[in-house]
């Protein structure tokens, strides 16, 4: 007897639980099951190389159009270049349309220790001529303001404005030809060199504008950097400046140009690593040219992944080096058509998984619902017999 009595105790307990399933309990219902179901975390397939390039093209391109236009709606940038005012920032910007005139763009910004940084991107015509620039613009700065050259007439006569559009009468060419090509660019020079010239009344001022005019009286506080051949020039004055350790400064940058969408978001990136020094410029075109990476995103990971975004650096930063520099040419040879496309379906896809994240969460909600309602129902029902039998 004393063997069979732990079998009959199992067999009783056996009975037992059958019976408590039965009625429900332990066992989940049909619809919890399915609600189960749509917490399920599938695990992701493994993904090509050449989907994952593309996938880090397509989260380049939203960034990058994002910081775009986060950097062109700045209200400090929109307040630089309006009002009648005298400001450094508007001086800056004349400054550079001054030596724009020698290549296709060029910045000028002024750093906390009253150094003038010069970047253009055609290194070799520009490292000659800008000096040439200044020193004619110094000569015009020093003459007496009755004298000075402010009108077109003045422009076509004084040679040291002549110089400036580069286009001084002893290269041997035709003078009426040379007279045409000042004329066509004289009301654009009048009112760059204005600007300019009033730094004059600002030579002893303890204001950025006298530190700006006393640099340009001075070739010692003019910063003839070395730049890169085909780098936008605004990158090229970051890179100096990231050389020197001083790229968390911040401050405006004068540019001949607006910035294109890849040089704004590269600033903006900059200003997101550090925003108590935010960097400026006057505005975005958002149009998107070949762009060689500038070497302080190569060399500052935080910088690079505000550039990128994490989901993009993420990519990036799994990658060995030699991959790493083709993701980096990849963002180099993005175009504007690529960066329209590339946006367009992340957003597209985004808006659907959005949608179908609703769908999912409401269907989960009526799932709930129906079943809670159920269960409701069925105690209401038990109530009700309850109260009739009673």
């Amino acid at each position: 007897m004393k063997i069979y009595k732990p079998i009959v105790f199992l067999f009783v307990l056996f009975a037992m639980m059958s019976v408590l399933s039965t009625q429900g309990w332990g066992n989940k219902s049909e619809e919890d099951k399915s609600a189960q179901s749509l917490f399920v975390k599938i695990k992701p397939e493994t993904v090509s190389p050449k989907e994952e390039k593309e996938h880090f093209k397509e989260a380049v391109s939203k960034r990058l159009a994002q910081l775009a236009k986060d950097f062109d709606n700045q209200d400090l940038l929109k307040e630089a270049g309006t009002g009648a005012g005298l400001t450094a920032e508007r001086v800056l910007i004349s400054l550079a349309s001054l030596l724009m005139e020698q290549t296709t763009c060029a910045a000028v910004y002024l750093d906390s220790n009253s150094k003038l940084f010069i970047g253009y991107n055609k290194s070799s015509a520009s490292r000659k001529k800008i000096p040439l620039i200044l020193s004619s613009l110094r000569k015009l700065l020093k003459k007496d303001k009755d004298i000075l050259p402010l009108h077109r007439a003045d422009l076509m006569k004084d040679e040291d404005a002549r110089k400036i559009l580069g286009l001084s009468s002893n290269r041997g060419r035709d003078t009426g030809k040379i007279d045409q090509e000042i004329s066509k660019s004289a009301d654009a020079m009048v009112h760059w060199l204005k600007k300019v010239l009033k730094l004059r009344d600002h030579m002893t001022a303890k204001s950025e504008l006298g530190n700006l005019a006393r640099c340009l009286m001075d070739d010692d506080k003019i910063n003839y950097f070395k730049t890169l051949e085909g780098h936008h020039a605004e990158m090229n004055i970051l890179d100096a400046l990231h050389k020197n350790g001083r790229l968390d400064k911040g401050g405006f940058v004068g540019i001949s140009k607006k910035c294109c969408l890849k040089c704004a978001a590269a600033l903006q990136a900059v200003n997101l690593k550090s925003p108590k020094n935010k960097y400026l410029a006057n505005g975005c075109h958002f149009k998107v040219y070949e762009w060689p990476v500038p070497n302080f995103l190569k060399e500052d990971e935080g910088i690079l992944k505000e550039f990128m975004g994490s989901d993009a650096f993420n990519i990036f930063s799994k990658q060995q080096k030699e991959y790493q520099k083709a993701l980096l040419d990849e963002i180099a040879s993005l175009t504007k058509d690529t960066i329209k496309e590339k946006t367009k379906r992340v957003t597209a896809i985004e808006a659907t998984e959005t949608e179908s994240a609703t769908k999912l969460e409401v269907a989960s909600d009526e799932k709930a619902l129906s079943i809670v309602n159920g269960k409701h129902s069925t105690k209401t029902k038990v109530s009700k017999r309850k109260s009739k039998s009673s």
